[in-house]
């Protein structure tokens, strides 16, 4: 499935930080979920003929289990580190940009 919830990268990140809180990896045994005999596509589509159509849906219809559209048996925790590595570096220089756009933005300074 091209979206997931509860599979990697989550489970990586949290076998990275939480390796004794993370539940074993089993995916659902189940058939994809309908709602009115269409197929739930995400957290908020069905699919009809192909196309994706936005409607609000209940977590609980879309996954039961908390796992939607993925393996989580392909997380590994050195994946998580990695990711939570970059994601920081990513939040780091987010954070010095804004730091430095306000203080360009104070007034009396343009």
């Amino acid at each position: 499935a091209r979206l997931g919830h509860g599979a990697d990268p989550v489970r990586s990140v949290s076998l990275a930080l939480f390796p004794d809180q993370t539940a074993a990896a089993a995916p659902p045994d189940r058939a994809v979920p309908d709602v009115g005999g269409l197929p739930i596509t995400s957290f908020s589509t069905l699919g009809l003929d192909g196309v994706e159509i936005d409607l609000p849906l209940e977590s609980a219809e879309v996954a039961p289990e908390g796992l939607f559209g993925g393996d989580p048996s392909l997380a590994d925790a050195a994946t998580g580190a990695a990711l939570v590595e970059r994601l920081a570096g990513i939040g780091a220089a987010l954070i010095g940009r804004l730091d430095a756009l306000s203080a360009a933005l104070q007034p009396g300074r343009m």
